[in-house]
C-alpha cells in the first residue's frame, strides 16, 4: 500500500497474469477477476485498483475444498473498467493475447450506462431555461419531450450536452466532475451498548476513509496564519483576503483547543486570530439575528460592472441578445450611480429591443437584485483591505441559490480587478517616493518610510478551479488570469487551492511560482502535475510526491526561484479550523450502519 504508482501497477500486473482471469462472456462481453480466501486481501486489492480508477466488484462465494465449503471472495470487473484495467495496468504472458482481444471488443462497444449516473435529484437543483431548445440541441423530432428526462437519473454524457446546450457553467462542472456516484442500499440504525469508534483527524490536508476523500481547506488556512503572526513591521504592509466560499474560515477567530497536544509536540500554542468577517449585504442582518459570526457588510455597485460580467454571471452569450440589450443600456448609463433596479427599468425605456429580450433581461437583473450583493453605496475596497488585517469575503450564502457559482465568481473578479487597479497606482506612488529620496523600494535608510496608501495584498481562494476553469470562463476568470501573469509587479500575490489541477486553467500550471503539491491519484490531476515540471527539473514531480512518507500533511514544495523541489509537512493550525468533515457518531448509545 506504501508503494508508488508505478510500483502498485507492476504488483497488479503481475499478481492478476499469474493468480487472476481475463475471459470472454457467452453474452460477447468481456470480465477479468481475481479470487482469494483473504478478504482483507482482496479488498487492499480493491482499494490499489481505485489508484488507478477502477471499479470493481466484490463477490462473496462457496467453495468446495476438501470436502467442505469454505468462504471464498472474488473481485470482479467488467465493462468499461477492463478497458481502464488493460490500458493502465495490462498483463503479461499467455493472458496478454486476451487483452488484445479484450481491447478490440471494447473500442467497438457503446454501452448505455446504467451506473455511476447522477441521481435525478439534481432536477430538483436545476432545470434548463428552455427545454425546448436543449431538445433541439439533441436532434429531437419533438423537442419538448427532452422535458421527460426529469423523471431518470441523466448519464453523465447527457447532462454534459444538456449543460452546453444551455450554457451552464455549473452543471457542465457537476458532469465531468471525478466523483462516483453510488446509492446506499440500507441504513440500519441499532440501539443498545457497542463499542463505537469516532475518527478524528486533526491535522492537515485530507485523509481517506475506507476510498472516500474527505478534503480540508486547511494548508490555506496555515499559510494565512502564518502571515497574519509575521512581526508587525512586516504585516503592517500585507494584507490577507481570503474569498470563503464555503463558509468555514470564520473559525479562525477562535483558539484550536482540541489540538492542543499536537501543537505541543510542535512548540506551538492554540490561539484565535482578530479576523474581519464581511457578509453579503442582504444575508448580513439574518446572519447577526441567527447567531452566525461576521462583522461587516459587503455589496458591490452596480456601475461598476460591464456588460461582460453581468453576462457572465448570468451563464449568457455577450452577443446575446440580452447582452447586447445590457451593453447598450449601460453604455446610456455611464457616468451615473444606479441600483439594480434602475438599470432594469433603464432596460424597459430601450426602444431598440423588442418585448421579449426586454422581458428577458429584466427578469435577469429582478433575480440579480435578489442576492443582496448590489447596493448604491458599495464597499471601498480599502474598507477591506487594510495592513495587517486578514479579511474574510464569506460568499457561501449563494452555496444553494441556482448559479450559485456564477455569483461568487462575479463577487470575486470585480474584487480582484479593483484591487489590481488600485494597487497599479500604489505602486507608482511608492515607487515615485523612493525614487524621490533615493532609496530602492526594499532598502534600508533611516528615514521615515510613506506609509502606503494600501499595502500588499495576499489572495487566497479555495476550490479554485471553479473560478480558473481548464475551458470556458466566468465573470471572475480574466481579472485572476491578469493577476497571475502581471500581479507581481503591483504586489498583488495569488494562493490558489483545488483538490483537481487537472480542471484548473492552464496559465495557473504555468505562472506559478510556487507549488505544494499532496498526494493525488486521478490520471488526469497527475497528467496536470507533470505539466508543471520545469526544464531544471531532473525527475518528475509526481515521482517526489509519490515517494513522500505516510506521514499526515506530508507535501513537497516546487520553488521556481530557486530551481528546486523541497519535502515539507504542513504544521497544525493554532487556529479552528472549520473545514473538517462532520462526524458520523453523535452519540454512544446508537450507530448507523451504512450497507453500501
Amino acid at each position: 500500500m506504501a508503494l508508488n504508482k508505478e510500483g502498485i501497477r507492476l504488483f497488479l500486473n503481475r499478481l492478476f497474469s499469474c493468480d487472476g482471469s481475463i475471459y470472454h462472456l457467452n453474452k460477447g462481453d468481456w470480465e477479468v477477476s481475481y479470487s482469494s480466501s483473504s478478504e482483507k486481501l482482496i479488498r487492499q486489492i480493491q482499494n490499489l485498483l481505485l489508484r488507478f480508477d477502477i471499479l470493481s466488484k466484490l463477490r462473496y462465494k462457496k467453495v468446495k475444498y476438501n470436502g467442505y465449503y469454505k468462504d471464498a471472495f472474488e473481485l470482479v470487473l467488467n465493462g468499461v473498467n477492463v478497458k481502464k484495467f488493460i490500458e493502465n495496468i495490462g498483463f503479461f504472458g499467455i493472458k496478454k493475447i486476451k487483452e488484445g482481444l479484450a481491447l478490440d471488443y471494447l473500442n467497438k462497444t457503446i454501452r448505455n450506462p446504467n451506473i455511476d449516473t447522477i441521481p435525478k435529484e439534481v432536477w430538483d437543483l436545476y432545470k434548463p431555461k428552455n427545454w425546448a431548445e436543449v431538445g433541439r440541441a439533441f436532434g429531437y423530432k419533438h423537442p419538448k419531450a427532452m422535458r421527460e428526462r426529469l423523471r431518470y437519473s441523466p448519464s453523465r454524457d447527457t447532462l454534459l450536452q444538456i449543460s452546453e446546450a444551455d450554457q451552464n457553467q455549473g452543471i457542465k462542472l457537476l458532469a465531468e466532475s471525478d466523483i462516483f456516484w453510488d446509492e446506499i442500499v440500507s441504513m440500519e440504525l441499532l440501539e443498545g451498548k457497542f463499542t463505537v469508534y469516532d475518527i478524528n483527524v486533526p491535522n492537515f490536508h485530507n485523509f481517506v476513509a475506507n476510498d472516500i476523500i474527505v478534503h480540508n481547506s486547511y494548508s490555506q488556512g496555515v499559510i494565512a496564519e502564518g502571515v497574519a503572526d509575521l512581526p508587525e513591521e512586516v504585516k503592517n504592509n500585507v494584507a490577507v483576503l481570503i474569498l470563503d466560499t464555503m463558509g468555514i474560515f470564520w473559525t479562525m477567530k477562535t483558539e484550536n483547543r482540541k489540538d492542543e497536544d499536537l501543537l505541543k509536540q510542535w512548540n506551538l500554542e492554540s490561539k484565535g486570530l482578530d479576523i474581519k468577517i464581511y457578509t453579503p449585504k442582504g444575508y448580513y442582518q439574518q446572519y447577526l439575528e441567527d447567531g452566525i459570526p461576521t462583522d461587516f457588510p459587503f455589496s458591490i455597485k452596480p456601475n461598476e460592472l460591464d456588460a461582460l460580467d453581468w453576462c457572465n454571471a448570468f451563464g449568457i452569450e455577450q452577443f446575446s441578445s440580452s447582452g447586447v440589450l445590457m451593453h447598450r443600456v449601460i453604455k446610456r448609463l455611464e457616468g451615473q450611480n444606479y441600483s439594480v433596479k434602475d438599470f432594469a427599468d433603464a432596460v424597459q425605456r430601450d426602444i431598440q429591443s423588442d418585448e421579449n429580450t426586454k422581458n428577458k433581461t429584466i427578469s435577469l437583473l429582478l433575480t440579480a437584485n435578489d442576492w443582496g450583493l448590489f447596493d448604491k453605496g458599495g464597499t471601498k475596497i480599502k474598507d477591506i483591505i487594510k495592513g495587517g488585517q486578514v479579511s474574510v469575503l464569506d460568499v457561501s450564502c449563494y452555496a444553494t441559490t441556482p448559479g450559485g457559482w456564477g455569483i461568487k465568481g462575479l463577487a470575486v473578479g470585480l474584487i480582484a480587478k479593483k484591487l489590481f487597479t488600485e494597487r497599479m497606482i500604489t505602486r507608482k506612488q511608492e515607487e515615485l517616493d523612493a525614487v524621490q529620496k533615493g532609496y530602492s523600494y526594499l532598502g534600508e535608510t533611516g528615514e521615515e518610510e510613506t506609509e502606503s496608501k494600501l499595502p500588499m495584498v495576499w489572495l487566497v481562494i479555495d476550490e479554485s478551479h471553479e473560478f480558473l476553469p481548464e475551458k470556458g470562463k466566468n465573470a471572475a476568470t480574466d481579472a485572476l488570469v491578469t493577476i497571475l501573469k502581471e500581479g507581481r509587479q503591483p504586489g498583488i500575490s495569488l494562493i490558489l487551492a483545488t483538490q483537481q489541477p487537472g480542471k484548473i486553467h492552464g496559465d495557473v500550471l504555468t505562472q506559478s511560482d510556487l507549488i505544494i503539491a499532496h498526494k493525488i491519484t486521478a490520471k488526469k490531476d497527475v497528467d496536470a502535475l507533470n505539466a508543471m515540471m520545469q526544464s531544471y527539473m531532473v525527475r518528475g514531480l509526481t515521482e517526489a510526491v509519490n515517494e513522500l512518507p505516510g506521514e499526515k500533511g506530508a507535501a513537497v514544495i516546487l520553488d521556481d526561484n530557486s530551481e528546486r523541489i523541497y519535502p515539507m509537512r504542513i504544521r497544525p493550525r493554532f487556529s479552528w479550523h472549520g473545514g473538517e468533515a462532520p462526524s458520523a457518531i453523535k452519540s454512544s448509545r446508537m450507530r448507523l450502519k451504512l450497507n453500501i
